[in-house]
């Protein structure tokens, strides 16, 4: 599956587990792992926009993204010729 940020950066993963390590790994969050990098982002998003981001678990965090509009799922590229 393919995903866009609100601000355009690109992601492919197979699932939201892996969606989510990918978005830590470029993020300059030096949270240990995912589940503290989906906690501090949770709280960024509340404490800055003011929205309401779950972080119990990949998908959850993913869904709550997509519904704030900060995350959309894309079409995946057609396959080369």
């Amino acid at each position: 599956m393919r995903y866009i940020t609100d601000d355009g950066e690109e992601y492919t993963a197979n699932n939201e587990a892996e969606l989510v390590d990918a978005m830590r790994a470029t993020s300059w969050s030096q949270a240990p792992d995912a589940a503290s990098w989906m906690k501090d982002t949770a709280a960024q998003l509340k404490e800055g926009m003011n929205f309401d981001v779950a972080h119990d678990t990949p998908g959850n965090f993913v869904r709550d993204l997509i519904r704030c509009g900060l995350l959309k799922e894309a079409p995946d590229e057609p396959a080369a010729a």
